[in-house]
C-alpha cells in the first residue's frame, strides 16, 4: 500500500503549456528588458503616445507642405483676439520692447534733418554775437562759459534714477563723476508724489504721467512704462537725444529685468547689473567748434595796434640812442663839466661848468645830432683849473656826505671824515680831481662800511622806535584833559609813525603794534586812577587814529598809578607809547 500510494516525481509535472513555452521563448530571443517595455507601453494612453511624436509629426509634415499652418492659422488668430479682449495691458507690457524701436525708425531720418537745421542756424549766429554774450555774461555777473552753455543749448545728465512704478520705489541710480547729487531715495519720493498728484488732480487715466519737470537750470526728464520709470536730472536744455536714449534703455531694462519687475518684493540689489544700462545715459553735449568767418575788422583793429606800439617804440628807442649821444658829446667836449641834467618827454636841461676858451654851447649844439629833443644847456664860466672852485663843487659832483672835509693842502687834495669804499672810489677815479691836484691826501680819512639799503631801513627803524618810545603826553590832575602844548607833539610822532608802516612793508616787519598806556597820581583811590588812565590812553589813542585814519595798530591801555614812582607828581599823569614787533631777522643789530 505505501508504495501504492506514492507518487514519482514524473507522474507531479503538468501538461505541456503553449503559451508558457512561448514566454520563454520571448525570454531567450528578446531578452529581460522587454517585459518592463511591454509593461510602459500597455500602462500609457493614446493621448500621451500620440503627444510624444505630434511635434515630429508636424515638422516633418510642415517640410512637405503649408497645410499645417493653413490649419492652424484661423485658430491661432482668434485665440490671439480673445486674448488681448480679455487681458489688454498684458499684450501691451509683452510687445512694449518691440514697438519703441520701430516708431523710432520711421521718424528717424525726419528728426534728424530738423536738428541738423537748428544746429546750423545757432552755429551761424554765434559768431555775430560773441562779442554780446561776453558782455552780457559779464554784467549778470555769472562766467561766460555758463552764459555760452545757456544760449547754445548745451546739456549734461548728471543723474539717472530707476524707480518702481507701482511702489515708487528706487530700484538703482547713477550719477556723473565729480557732481553733487540730492539724495536719490528723496527724488524718488518727492517725484512720486507729485506724479499722484497730477495723476489725481487733473486727470482720470492712471497710466498718465508728467514727462518733465523744470526745477532752475536742471531739466527733469521722465520716461515711463509699465513696470519702471527712468528719470534724468538734466543742466541745461535737453535734445532730442536725452529722450531717444531713455526710452532706449527703459524698453531694454524691460527686456531684461521683466520677471524681476513683475515679482518685485523690495528687493533692490536684482537691479544692480542695470549700471551697464544707466551709465551711457550720462551723456553730454557740448558746442562743436565750427569754421567761422575771418574778422577782418578786428584784425585791421589788432594791426593797427601793433603797428602804432612799434612806432612808438622806435621812436622811444631813437629818442634814448639822441639823449645818450647828446650828453656824451657834451661830457667829451675839452673844458665842459657836467653838473647835472633833467628831462621830461622830448625837453632836455643840461646844467654845465665851462672854461672861458671852450666853445660856447650854441655853437656846440650844431654839431650835435639831437633827434627829436629839445635841447636847453645853462653854462657857467669858471677857470677849471681854479683849486677852490673846484673844492666847492667836489661834495656836489661825488654825493659826499656833511661829515667829508675837503682842502688844498700845497696842490694836494687833502680829505678827513668817514668816507665809505664807494665814495673813495669815486674820488680817485674823478677826472676833475686828476685834472686840478697833483695828488690826493687821505690821512685824515676813515673807511666806514658801505650800508645797504636794509641796514639803513633797519637803523632808521631803530631811530623812529626810539623817537616813539620816548614820547610822553602830561595831563591836568583828576581829568582826561592834556596840558599846555602838549598836543604840538602830535605832529612829530605822527610823522614817525607813518614813515614806522612804510618800513614795516618793506623791511618787511612782520609783526607790530603802538601800546598805548595811560598812567595817574597816588591821589585817588585805586578804581578811580585805573578809570581815569584808561581815559588819558583812549584819548591819545582817538588822536592817533583821526590823523592817521585807523587804530589797526593801536593798543590803549590803562595801568593806574605805578607804586614806587620816583616822578614828580606832575609827570605821573602821563600817557606814554611803546613800540613793540617781531625780531628784525635781517642780519643787522637792533637797538633797543
Amino acid at each position: 500500500m505505501g508504495t501504492a500510494g506514492t507518487l514519482s516525481n514524473s507522474e507531479k509535472k503538468p501538461p505541456d503549456d503553449p503559451q508558457s513555452d512561448l514566454q520563454q521563448l520571448r525570454h531567450l530571443l528578446l531578452g529581460t528588458d522587454y517585459d518592463g517595455l511591454l509593461h510602459e507601453m500597455a500602462s500609457r494612453s493614446e493621448t500621451e503616445r500620440i503627444a510624444q511624436s505630434l511635434s515630429e509629426a508636424i515638422v516633418q509634415r510642415n517640410i512637405k507642405d503649408q497645410s499645417v499652418a493653413e490649419a492652424l492659422g484661423p485658430m491661432i488668430d482668434g485665440a490671439f483676439e480673445s486674448a488681448i479682449r480679455a487681458k489688454p495691458q498684458r499684450i501691451v507690457n509683452v510687445i512694449y520692447p518691440i514697438i519703441g524701436p520701430s516708431i523710432r525708425k520711421a521718424v528717424a531720418q525726419s528728426l534728424a534733418d530738423m536738428v541738423r537745421t537748428l544746429n546750423l542756424v545757432l552755429e551761424s549766429s554765434l559768431s555775430m554775437r560773441a562779442l554780446v554774450w561776453r558782455f552780457n555774461a559779464w554784467r549778470a555777473g555769472v562766467k561766460y562759459g555758463e552764459y555760452v552753455l545757456l544760449k547754445t543749448l548745451n546739456f549734461r545728465v548728471e543723474q539717472v534714477l530707476l524707480i518702481h512704478r507701482h511702489t515708487g520705489l528706487l530700484l538703482h541710480s547713477e550719477h556723473a563723476e565729480n557732481i553733487h547729487t540730492e539724495d536719490p531715495e528723496l527724488v524718488s519720493s518727492m517725484l512720486t508724489a507729485i506724479n499722484d498728484f497730477v495723476a489725481d488732480s487733473f486727470t482720470r487715466d492712471a497710466d498718465k504721467s508728467i514727462d518733465n519737470i523744470k526745477v532752475g537750470e536742471f531739466t527733469l526728464e521722465i520716461e515711463s512704462g509699465p513696470e519702471a520709470v527712468l528719470v534724468a536730472a538734466v543742466r541745461g536744455t535737453p535734445s532730442e537725444q536725452v529722450g531717444l536714449i531713455l526710452k532706449t534703455s527703459l524698453e531694454k531694462i524691460h527686456r531684461i529685468f521683466a520677471r524681476e519687475l513683475l515679482n518685485f518684493n523690495g528687493d533692490r540689489d536684482d537691479f544692480n547689473e542695470s549700471s551697464g544700462i544707466l551709465v551711457p545715459c550720462l551723456i553730454e553735449q557740448r558746442k562743436q567748434t565750427t569754421q567761422r568767418k575771418i574778422p577782418w575788422l578786428a584784425i585791421i583793429l589788432i594791426a593797427a595796434i601793433i603797428g602804432f606800439a612799434s612806432l612808438k617804440s622806435t621812436e622811444y628807442v631813437t629818442n634814448q640812442s639822441s639823449y645818450q649821444d647828446i650828453l656824451a658829446t657834451l661830457n667829451e667836449t675839452p673844458g665842459y663839466l657836467i653838473l647835472g641834467e633833467t628831462h621830461a618827454e622830448n625837453q632836455l636841461r643840461v646844467r654845465l661848468l665851462r672854461s672861458p676858451t671852450s666853445p660856447t654851447p650854441k655853437d656846440r649844439l650844431k654839431e650835435i645830432a639831437k633827434g627829436s629833443w629839445h635841447v636847453e644847456i645853462q653854462d657857467t664860466l669858471a677857470n677849471l683849473d681854479y683849486l677852490n672852485n673846484t673844492l666847492m663843487l667836489l661834495p656836489e659832483l661825488l654825493n659826499l656826505n656833511e661829515h667829508v672835509a675837503l682842502r688844498n693842502e700845497n696842490g694836494k687834495l687833502a680829505i678827513s671824515g668817514t668816507l665809505t669804499a664807494r665814495q673813495l672810489e669815486r674820488l680817485q677815479s674823478s677826472a676833475l680831481v686828476e685834472s686840478a691836484f697833483a695828488g690826493i691826501d687821505l690821512t685824515g680819512v676813515t673807511l666806514v662800511p658801505d650800508q645797504t639799503q636794509l641796514e639803513q631801513q633797519t637803523r632808521e627803524w631803530n631811530n623812529l622806535k626810539a623817537i616813539i618810545n620816548s614820547t610822553q603826553f602830561l595831563f591836568q590832575s583828576n581829568s582826561a584833559s592834556l596840558l599846555n602844548e602838549q598836543e604840538n607833539k602830535l605832529p612829530e610822532l605822527l610823522k614817525s609813525i607813518k614813515r614806522i608802516e612804510e618800513l614795516a612793508d618793506s623791511i618787511p616787519i612782520q609783526q607790530w603794534q603802538i601800546y598805548i598806556v595811560g598812567y595817574a597820581d597816588s591821589l585817588g583811590s585805586g578804581t578811580a586812577n585805573i578809570n581815569i588812565s584808561n581815559e588819558r590812553a583812549n584819548l591819545i589813542k582817538a588822536l592817533l587814529a583821526a590823523n592817521l585814519g585807523s587804530d589797526r595798530m593801536l593798543l590803549a591801555w590803562g595801568a593806574g598809578y605805578r607804586p614806587g614812582s620816583q616822578l614828580p607828581v606832575e609827570q605821573q599823569r602821563m600817557v606814554s607809547l611803546q613800540l613793540l614787533h617781531t625780531p628784525l631777522n635781517n642780519g643787522v643789530t637792533a637797538t633797543p
